[in-house]
This record gives structure tokens, sequence and C-alpha cells, in this order.
């Protein structure tokens, strides 16, 4: 999440308060293989919720992809 204002603001309603904000500029292991890296990719964030919510049709779609 990259909006501070939103992701404060969740993070208030959860009762944290002082909350401070650093940005880390790394390089990220996403797999070791393309397959890895994709996997990766659709196990978190938007793509990924797009990908779980559209279930049977996306694993479908993903198998017909990887032929």
């Amino acid at each position: 999440m990259a909006d501070q204002p939103l992701v404060r603001n969740h993070l208030e309603i959860a009762g944290y308060d002082a909350i401070e904000f650093e940005r880390i500029n790394t390089l990220v292991m996403m797999g070791r293989t393309l397959d890895d890296a994709v996997a990766f990719q659709l196990s978190i964030g938007l793509a990924g919720e797009i990908y779980r919510e559209a279930g049977a049709i996306a694993a479908k779609r993903h198998e017909l992809s990887l032929l």
C-alpha cells in the first residue's frame, strides 16, 4: 500500500498511534523461476485478490496459459 493517508487511517482505526513511515528500497526475491514469481504475485495484493475471487475460472485459464 503506497497511499500513506489511507494506510495511516487503517492503522489508526485498528488502534495504532505514533505511526511513522520509512521508505525502504531493496531487491525482493519473488521466485527462482517464472512459475514461482507468478505464484507469488497471485498470492498477494490486488492481482491475487482478483485471481482468488475468480476461483475456478481463474484456475482454468491459468492451466490453459501453461499449455
